[in-house]
């Protein structure tokens, strides 16, 4: 039905897509690949997304969400920006530590679904979010480069 999905709306034949080997998700037409997910899908492979990149949020949203406590004699402005220069000079490697840090980290991740949407986490060509009705059954296209 996935398949059939995005044909349609890339009007073309099925046969003419693609489905990855690793992603059954995932399909191939010419040079362009698109994530096809239901719903419920979409909000999985975003908070996957979120997970992964970790590193790449804004401070102030990182500790808005986080175990860290700020005391009468600090300074939250250096807080923030001590985070910031962490995140600068450890990059993907200090997804262990804001992990670590968050409170929950499903609510970090629905938080940040909440701010900008799935299509930012998901569709990485241009962040949009392609609604096609397959049958009874809403399908979501993410295009990916």
């Amino acid at each position: 039905m996935k398949k059939e999905a995005l044909a349609s709306y890339l009007e073309c034949e099925p046969d003419e897509l693609e489905q990855a080997n690793w992603d059954k998700n995932l399909f191939e037409f010419g040079m362009e690949s698109y994530l096809v997910l239901t719903d419920e899908e979409s909000y999985e492979y975003a908070r996957g997304q979120i997970m992964d990149s970790l590193w790449t949020f804004d401070p102030e949203f990182i500790m808005a969400q986080s175990r860290i406590e700020i005391g009468e004699d600090d300074d939250e402005d250096e807080v923030v920006e001590s985070l910031r220069t962490m995140l600068q000079e450890l990059d993907e490697r200090a997804n262990p530590l804001i992990k670590a840090l968050l409170k929950n980290p499903q609510e970090f991740a629905d938080a940040a679904i909440a701010a900008d949407g799935r299509a930012h986490f998901l569709g990485r060509h241009d962040g949009k979010q392609i609604e096609v009705i397959c049958g009874d059954e809403t399908l979501l296209i993410y295009r990916q480069n």
